[in-house]
């Protein structure tokens, strides 16, 4: 997988919370979320050639990584979706328009995800 340790942090300090989905040879994935108004943004990075950032209807309950509306989505190689993923502008006051797009969802083998917020410690 490319270096997106840059990328990483970039999402992070504009407060972003990383999660890693999976630990050693269990590792399958890696993503980031940030809230915005009615909607997250969310990143999923499966692997050096595939990744999806979009924007997810937030649901009480619900996991913005298996969503069932989004109101924006992107996918393509991982280093491509990480630099769009860092240029998404804060529309939190925009009402947006949710469709379905099964793209977006990650993989439902996929573990529980380890949570790392803005503000704790790395």
């Amino acid at each position: 997988m490319p270096d997106l340790g840059e990328q990483f942090d970039a999402l992070r300090q504009r407060g972003w919370t990383l999660c890693c989905f999976g630990a050693g040879k269990d590792f399958t994935g890696l993503g980031a979320l940030i809230e915005r108004g009615s909607y997250t943004d969310v990143l999923v990075v499966r692997s050096p050639e595939s990744a999806s950032a979009f924007g997810a209807m937030r649901v009480e309950n619900g996991s913005p990584f298996l969503p069932d509306f989004v109101c924006w989505s992107l996918h393509g190689q991982a280093e491509s979706i990480m630099i769009a993923a860092l240029n998404i502008p804060d529309e939190s006051k925009a009402r947006p328009v949710f469709v379905r797009d099964k793209l977006c969802a990650i993989p439902a083998s996929w573990p529980e995800p380890h949570i790392l917020k803005p503000e704790d410690p790395i």
